[in-house]
């Protein structure tokens, strides 16, 4: 027990129970030694310990409970959204029976209605994602991957038949070699960074996706953009959950993507910034090592 300390429950004068703390330390004294003891009240200390784990119990509780609504809410959702989606897509076949001046206009509100059934099952889809991550559900799977052959195979599925004709500029510098990672974590964040710079980007160049290969071993993706970019001002909120900047309140959107491109980033030990100007453009950098 010498040089270290030990906690043990002291009684005082009127019978009460106190948490305590014991230090002795060996002195030596002319070939012999002495003890010196020392003895600390962590009466506050231990109420301060107990205060906080309970506050972290409270949070991790909230956190749990938080995720469980979101699931359930999603999942409860979803069946309405598939029936009133699927009654949606038999009006529209309806529709084809009725004159065309009619039909004009019942494809019109057929259009809007499967449009915001879209959008609601993609809220859906972005709560339960946030709700998996804030409940430390989503575990990374890293495995040896090309990351060149695996991003324009992301590319390619989902971004070569753009309504406007734009694809994706794909550009390497240096020399590629395999990259540690999770091909499904990449390919959200991936995704949801392209997407938005065709979203925020209308009538401008396409889009420029860049990997660059360092000599250091880490790796550096550029997604930049032609479009309206961000507010000085509000650069760095775009990573807070439902937050969506004033020149794009026109377009629409959750503010939930890029919160989870931030937190799944972080679970990676991916770096990300953003660098934009108003009526230039955006560009999201990602840096993160080889293995």
């Amino acid at each position: 027990i010498l040089n270290s300390r030990i906690e043990l429950v002291g009684l005082s004068k009127s019978d009460n129970h106190f948490p305590i703390e014991l230090s002795i330390i060996p002195i030596r004294l002319k070939g012999k030694y002495v003890f010196s003891a020392f003895l600390r009240d962590i009466t506050l200390r231990k109420k301060a310990e107990d205060d906080m784990n309970q506050a972290v119990e409270q949070s991790n509780e909230l956190a749990r409970m938080k995720s469980r609504l979101m699931s359930m809410a999603s999942h409860e959702f979803r069946t309405p959204l598939t029936t009133i989606k699927a009654n949606a897509e038999m009006l529209e076949y309806w529709s084809n029976g009725l004159e065309k001046n009619l039909r004009n206009k019942a494809d019109r509100y057929i259009s809007r209605l499967l449009g915001e059934v879209d959008r609601l099952t993609s809220i859906m889809n972005d709560m339960l994602v946030i709700g998996r991550l804030e409940s430390g559900k989503t575990r990374l799977k890293k495995r040896s991957n090309d990351i060149v052959y695996l991003s324009t195979e992301i590319v390619d599925k989902n971004f070569s038949n753009e309504k406007d004709g734009r694809k994706v500029d794909v550009k390497i510098i240096g020399s590629p070699y395999f990259v540690l990672i999770d091909e499904s974590i990449y390919e959200h964040i991936l995704n949801n960074l392209l997407s938005n710079a065709f979203k925020y980007s209308q009538n401008a160049k396409a889009p420029v996706l860049t990997i660059s290969f360092k000599n250091t071993n880490r790796i550096r993706l550029s997604i930049q953009d032609y479009g309206l970019g961000i507010p000085e001002e509000e650069v760095e909120s775009v990573f807070n959950a439902f937050y969506r900047s004033e020149n794009t309140r026109q377009i629409k959107g959750t503010g939930m993507g890029l919160a989870i491109v931030k937190q799944f980033a972080g679970i990676h030990r991916i770096d990300i910034k953003v660098f934009s100007a108003i009526n230039v453009g955006s560009e999201f950098v990602l840096e993160f090592d080889k293995d």
